[in-house]
Formats: structure tokens, sequence, C-alpha cells
């Protein structure tokens, strides 16, 4: 994380990124017959915000799992929901940065298409 605290007489710059369209997460979500279902398309439209936050700041994007709760939670992006202790676990960690490399590649087929 970034240390830098900004002051008075800082130029601050605003960019504004290309808008993610919610038409097709919307349909998706409002036809999610599951709570987990509905995990994963908002996992799905976070991430892409995230990414275009991280490109418009010359970064690299790093797809790490966050605690969405206070209590503790972890949604993957299967839509599957458990607790941060277990999530940090590093076959946990494994078995989902290999989720992430599975749903990279399906996006890169869904661009080129």
């Amino acid at each position: 994380m970034d240390s830098y605290i900004p002051n008075k007489t800082d130029k601050v710059k605003i960019t504004i990124n290309e808008p993610i369209l919610p038409d097709d997460y919307y349909y998706d979500y409002s036809n999610c017959c599951s709570k987990e279902e509905r995990n994963s398309i908002l996992h799905e439209i976070t991430t892409e915000g995230m990414k275009s936050i991280a490109k418009s700041l010359n970064r690299e994007y790093v797809d790490e799992y966050i605690e969405l709760y206070p209590k503790g939670n972890v949604i993957f992006s299967d839509g599957t929901t458990i607790k941060t202790e277990y999530a940090q676990n590093k076959a946990c960690i494994d078995v989902y940065n290999n989720e992430l490399k599975e749903l990279s590649k399906k996006l890169v087929n869904s661009i080129q298409k």
C-alpha cells in the first residue's frame, strides 16, 4: 500500500474509464438460482472494475482474495464463501490461483471472438 499523504498544493488528475455495462451481468444475476452464483457474478463485475482502475494507473492488476465482510468471509470466483482463516491456507490459495488462471483464459478467449 502506498504511504503517500496528499497536501493542499498537490494537483489532482481525474481519469474517467470506459463504463462497465451491467446489462449482461444483471441478466445473469437476476437468473441465478443460488447465493453462490450471485456472489460469482458480483465477483466478475468487481474484477472488471478493478482491472480498469489498475490499467488507468499503469499498475499491474493482482486478483487476490479480499475480506469482503468484517465477519471474516471470503467469496471466491465460483461463489463459494469460506472463513478467512481457511482461505489463508496455502492449498486454498493455490486452488484460487488456478481458478483465476482459468477465468483469465476464458476472458481472453471471449475478447478474441
